[in-house]
C-alpha cells in the first residue's frame, strides 16, 4: 500500500481549493457582466460564432443607417419634385392664358411678369439642398446647378465685342453683319471653362425676356434688332442699329447690353451618382441626374421652355406662345418620369429598411443565445459552487492539522 505523505495531501487539498475558487470566481464574473462568454477560453466555439454574429450585426446596422439616410434623402427629393410639378402646371396654365386670342400686348406683359417669378422660383427649387448639399448637382454637391446672373457686354461694329480693360478682341468675336446672329458673352464673369472666349467669359443662353437694357434706348426690338433669348444671340436688322454700336472716340464706346440670364454652372460631375450600400453587395442610387430631370444643355431644357414662353409673351407673338406649350409639356413629362423613378427608389429603400430590421432582430436573438447569461441557472450554479467551496475549506481545516513545525 502506497504511503501518502503530508506534502502530497497538502498539495491535493490546495489544488482542489484553488479549482473551486476559480470556478466560483468565474460564476461571479458572469453574474456581474451578464455574459456567459467574457473571454474566448470560456467557450471557444461559441466565442467564434458570437464574433461572427457581432460582425454581421454591425454590418446590418450600418446598412440600416445607410438605407435610412437614403430614405430621408429620397423623401426630400420627392417633395422637391412635387413642388416642380406644381410650378410646371402653373406655368402651363399661364401659357394657355397667354395664348388666348383676346389678350392685348399689355395683358401678355402682365402674364409674363408672373411667369418671370415662376422661373426664379424654379431656379430656387432646382438648387434644393439636403443637409447643405445640392441635390441636383450630381457628385459636385457643393456647387449650385443653376444661378441667375446679371450679365453685361459692350459691342461695337467691328469686332462684335469689346473685351474688358481694353484688351484685344477675342478671336471668337464676330464681325457685325446685318441679319447674322451674334453670340453674347457675359463680361461680368470670367470663370468659365467651356467657352470660346479667351477671357473665360461664359457664352450666354437662357436670357430672361424683359430684363434686357441697351445703352441706345431708341433702338426698337423687332425693328432694329432681334434677340434669341434661349440661345443668347442678338441680330442687327438695320444700319441704324449698327451705327448705334459704332465706336466714336470721346462720344461712344459701343453698344452696352445688360441682361439677366440663367446659367447652368459648369460641373464636371453633374451627372455623378450618389449611392448607398443598403445591403451586403447591394448599392442603390438615390439622386436624380440633372440631365434627366431638367434636360441636357444642348437641348430644349426646362428653363429654356419657360423662357420660350416668356419670349412669346414679351414680343406679343401668339405663335411662339403656342409652340412653347409643347416644350413645356415635354419638360413636365421629364419631371413626372423622374418623380416615378424616385418613388420606386423610395419604395425599395423602405422595403430594404424593413428587411434589415428583421435581420437585425434575428441576429440579435442568435447573439443573445450565445452570449447572454441564464441568470437563474448561473445563480443556482454559484450557490452550489459556494457551498462546495465552503465545504472544501472546512474539510481542509480538518485534514491539514497543525504540526510541530507550526510552533517552531
Amino acid at each position: 500500500m502506497a504511503r501518502i505523505t503530508f506534502g502530497q495531501l497538502n498539495n491535493t487539498v490546495q489544488w482542489n481549493l484553488g479549482k473551486n475558487q476559480v470556478k466560483m470566481a468565474g460564476l461571479q464574473e458572469a453574474l456581474s457582466s451578464g455574459k456567459r462568454i467574457n473571454r474566448p477560453s470560456d467557450h471557444p466555439v461559441d466565442a467564434v460564432n458570437a464574433m461572427a454574429l457581432r460582425s454581421n450585426l454591425s454590418h446590418r446596422e450600418q446598412n440600416l443607417r445607410n438605407a435610412s439616410s437614403g430614405n430621408n434623402y429620397l423623401a426630400v427629393l420627392d417633395s422637391t419634385m412635387m413642388e416642380m410639378d406644381d410650378l410646371s402646371q402653373r406655368v402651363r396654365e399661364l401659357a394657355l392664358q397667354g395664348a388666348t386670342d383676346t389678350l392685348l400686348a399689355r395683358d401678355r406683359g402682365y402674364v409674363n411678369n408672373e411667369v418671370h417669378q415662376m422661373l426664379l422660383q424654379f431656379v430656387n427649387v432646382a438648387n434644393a439642398t439636403y443637409k447643405g448639399e445640392y441635390m441636383f448637382s450630381g457628385t459636385d454637391i457643393h456647387i449650385p446647378p443653376y444661378t441667375v446672373l446679371h450679365g453685361k457686354i459692350t459691342m461695337n461694329e467691328i469686332a462684335g465685342e469689346i473685351p474688358p480693360g481694353g484688351a484685344l478682341p477675342d478671336p471668337s468675336d464676330q464681325a457685325v453683319v446685318i441679319g447674322v446672329p451674334m453670340q453674347l458673352f457675359d463680361r461680368n464673369v470670367n470663370d468659365a471653362e467651356a467657352t470660346l472666349s479667351n477671357y473665360g467669359n461664359p457664352q450666354v443662353n437662357r436670357v430672361i425676356p424683359g430684363t434686357v437694357k441697351l445703352s441706345a434706348p431708341h433702338l426698337v426690338e423687332g425693328v432694329d434688332y432681334e434677340l434669341d433669348y434661349v440661345n443668347g444671340t442678338i441680330t442687327y436688322l438695320t444700319v441704324g442699329a449698327i451705327n448705334a454700336a459704332t465706336t466714336i472716340p470721346g462720344v461712344s464706346d459701343g453698344l452696352e447690353i445688360e441682361f439677366d440670364w440663367v446659367r447652368r454652372n459648369e460641373m464636371k460631375n453633374h451627372n455623378g451618382a450618389i449611392n448607398r450600400e443598403v445591403e451586403t453587395g447591394t448599392v442603390m442610387q438615390i439622386n436624380i441626374n440633372p440631365d434627366n430631370i431638367f434636360g441636357k444643355e444642348i437641348e430644349m431644357d426646362n428653363f429654356s421652355s419657360i423662357i420660350t414662353l416668356m419670349q412669346g409673351l414679351h414680343t406679343d407673338k401668339q405663335g411662339e406662345i403656342e409652340t412653347s406649350i409643347t416644350n413645356l409639356d415635354n419638360s413636365f413629362q421629364r419631371i413626372i418620369s423622374q418623380q416615378a423613378t424616385a418613388g420606386s427608389w423610395l419604395n425599395r429603400s423602405e422595403a430594404t429598411m424593413d428587411r434589415n430590421n428583421e435581420n437585425i432582430i434575428e441576429t440579435t436573438r442568435l447573439q443573445s443565445q450565445l452570449e447572454d447569461l441564464d441568470f437563474a441557472e448561473a445563480i443556482s450554479d454559484f450557490m452550489l459552487s459556494q457551498s462546495i467551496f465552503t465545504a472544501s475549506l472546512q474539510s481542509a481545516s480538518r485534514v491539514l492539522t497543525p504540526t510541530l513545525l507550526n510552533f517552531l
